[in-house]
C-alpha cells in the first residue's frame, strides 16, 4: 500500500483574540520544528485522531502564533507514523503576562482507520516510540 498524508495548515493563528496584535508583530519570532509530542486516540470503530504540542509554557495573552504546519505520513510497510510539525511562536510585546501555558494551542489531525500493526512513531528524524491502534477507546502519548 501507498503511503498516505494527511497535512494540517493553520497560519495567521494567534493565541489571543482575533486579528493583528494592538503593537504588531514582535521581531522576536521563535521557530519549534519537531520539538513536541503526539497523544494518539483509537475510537470504537478503529479510527485514529491525534494531536501534536510543542513542549514549554506560552502565557495565552503575550503568545501568538503565526504558522503551524503538520504533515503526517503513514506507511503499512514497513509500518511507521512519521510527523514533520513546524510551529512558529511569538509574543505581543505585553509587559504583564499571565502564567497559564495556554497559548499554544495542540494541532488536531485525523489518520482515520489503520491496520492494527505496531508502528514506529518519529517526529521528524528522531523516534519517539511505538503506537499500536487498539479500537474500544485507546490513548497513547509519545514521547
Amino acid at each position: 500500500m501507498a503511503a498516505r498524508s494527511v497535512t494540517g495548515l493553520l497560519a495567521g493563528v494567534m493565541a489571543c483574540g482575533l486579528g493583528w496584535p494592538a503593537g504588531g508583530w514582535a521581531e522576536d519570532l521563535t521557530v519549534h520544528e519537531n520539538q513536541g509530542r503526539v497523544c494518539f486516540e483509537t475510537t470504537a470503530d478503529g479510527a485514529v485522531s491525534a494531536s501534536y504540542m510543542i513542549f514549554g509554557c506560552f502565557s495565552s495573552s503575550c503568545t501568538t502564533v503565526p504558522e503551524t504546519r503538520l504533515i503526517a505520513t503513514v506507511t503499512e510497510n514497513p509500518a511507521t507514523i512519521r510527523l514533520d510539525a513546524r510551529i512558529v511562536t511569538g509574543s505581543t510585546g505585553d509587559l504583564i503576562c499571565t502564567t497559564d501555558c495556554g497559548g499554544v494551542p495542540a494541532v488536531p489531525f485525523v489518520l482515520g482507520v489503520l491496520p492494527v500493526l505496531d508502528y514506529q512513531v518519529t517526529i521528524g528524524d528522531g523516534e519517539v516510540g511505538m503506537f499500536r491502534p487498539a479500537p474500544g477507546g485507546e490513548s497513547a502519548c509519545l514521547p
